[in-house]
């Protein structure tokens, strides 16, 4: 899943409503509800249903609201290692949405980027994760050059994180699908 998705999905939830989602984001209305409905259909749970015009959250998507705060949190030490990160006053919500709704990384980036910092090497996480190292390798190449910055250092001996990559690393942990709730076999709302 794409940090679009995610992005628009959660202000749709946020908002109450579709339309201020997508004003918020400077979202097409449709993009949104299409990016809703694939959260939906990854979740495999209805997050909100309408009744005479008016959307209604499921009690799903009030837990997730509950949660939204933190995710925000979260979501604010990711967008930031994009670009020249977040303006001054750029850390409410609605900023924050509007800048993950742009972000180019996936979730399944972040949970091989964890991994690999987790593992020390670009080899082992790539065992770990059952992929070929070359295609690890490349995808966190490609990373590197869409954020603009390198976020390891290697060497024969495996890797490190870079100085600003501990930071995302820390706070992209509690985000991907190794995270608590995939060792329970919940559902991660987080994808």
């Amino acid at each position: 899943m794409r940090f679009t998705t995610l992005a628009q999905a959660l202000a749709v939830i946020w908002f109450h409503s579709v339309r201020e989602a997508a004003a918020a984001l400077d979202r097409p209305v449709s993009s949104v509800a299409d990016a809703l409905e694939r959260f939906e259909s990854r979740l495999a749970t209805r997050l909100v249903y309408t009744a005479a015009s008016t959307l209604y959250l499921t009690p799903a998507a009030e837990k997730l609201r509950t949660i939204l705060p933190d995710f925000i949190t979260i979501l604010s030490g990711i967008v930031a290692m994009h670009g020249d990160g977040l303006p001054e006053d750029g850390n409410d919500t609605v900023s924050v949405l509007h800048r993950a709704a742009r972000f180019p990384l996936s979730l399944t980036f972040i949970e091989r980027f964890v991994t690999v910092a987790e593992a020390g090497s670009i080899h082992h996480a790539a065992n770990r994760l059952d992929i070929p190292q070359s295609n690890l390798s490349r995808q966190i190449s490609q990373a590197e050059q869409q954020l603009g910055r390198h976020l390891l250092s290697r060497s024969r001996n495996g890797c490190t994180l870079r100085a600003r990559s501990e930071s995302f690393s820390s706070l992209t942990m509690p985000c991907c699908p190794s995270c608590e709730h995939a060792d329970r076999g919940d559902q991660c709302p987080c994808g």
